[in-house]
């Protein structure tokens, strides 16, 4: 894990809270039955060996950068110095404008927008996008409601497990919205640190959406026997349509909008 730790500090700084949350997390579950000296002697070891290993790099940017530029945040902030900034760009455009302009790009740039910004894709495959992000997450916020109501359908570590994909999701959204307070970087990549917890929220919403219909069925007049029996294969359908659809919008995506902009 300090090896692990140790990769995560010479990768991005964007993956820092992530991945120091989870580590504290990991190793307060596994100590939590050997006491507090324990966890101290595991949380030294790990970091410890984190800091061996990566503190390089950090000495190399004090003496490359100085002025206790550990992260080199200051020289990258001189480097981008005509970049637009988003006090500039509310005075320029209105907050709502600027807010709107947030959301949709970084939208479209966490699915599909290539080449540095430059490729954008049929408007239509993005309404696609919202349309199927929008299902899968009202399906979600419904599995999280049930799950409130019947807290012993999950175990107690699932429970946890669940609260950390969470803390880790609202760490780099904030991450991402608080960079967009100093420099206009409306891109949807800064959220890729939080890939886990997005897939899993996809996959209990996909799972959800044939317990719905089941409920549904059931409420119509269809006998509640052939309503259960009818909720697995709804799932098997609805994982096959989810991975058929993205494949297939994969490879629109590269031979319709990549390769012919950016192969030449």
């Amino acid at each position: 894990m300090g090896i692990l730790v140790a990769l995560a500090l010479l990768t991005k700084t964007t993956i820092y809270a992530p991945v120091i949350v989870s580590s504290l997390l990991a190793l307060a579950v596994s100590a939590r039955a050997q006491g507090r000296q324990v966890l101290l002697r595991k949380l030294m070891m790990v970091y410890g060996l984190a800091l061996l290993v990566s503190g390089w790099w950090f000495a190399r940017n004090l003496l490359v950068y100085g002025d206790l530029d550990v992260f080199a945040w200051q020289r990258h902030d001189s480097v981008v110095l005509g970049q637009p900034t988003t006090a500039q760009w509310i005075a320029q455009h209105g907050l709502g404008a600027t807010l709107q302009q947030f959301l949709a790009v970084s939208f479209r740039s966490f699915w599909a927008q290539f080449g540095w910004m430059g490729v954008l894709i049929d408007s239509r495959l993005y309404l696609f996008l919202a349309v199927a992000s929008l299902t899968v997450c009202v399906a979600f916020i419904v599995w999280l409601v049930r799950i409130a109501r019947h807290p012993a359908l999950v175990s107690r570590y699932q429970r946890w497990a669940l609260l950390l994909l969470l803390l880790v999701f609202l760490l780099v959204a904030a991450a991402h919205a608080s960079y967009n307070l100093k420099f206009v970087q409306h891109q949807g990549r800064y959220l890729f640190p939080a890939l886990v917890p997005i897939a899993v929220a996809w996959a209990l919403g996909l799972l959800e959406w044939p317990s719905l219909i089941g409920q549904i069925t059931t409420k119509l007049g269809a006998a509640r026997s052939r309503a259960t029996m009818l909720v697995p294969v709804l799932r098997g359908a609805a994982f096959c349509a989810f991975y058929l659809g993205f494949l297939v919008l994969d490879l629109v995506c590269l031979y319709l909008f990549i390769v012919p902009q950016l192969g030449g």
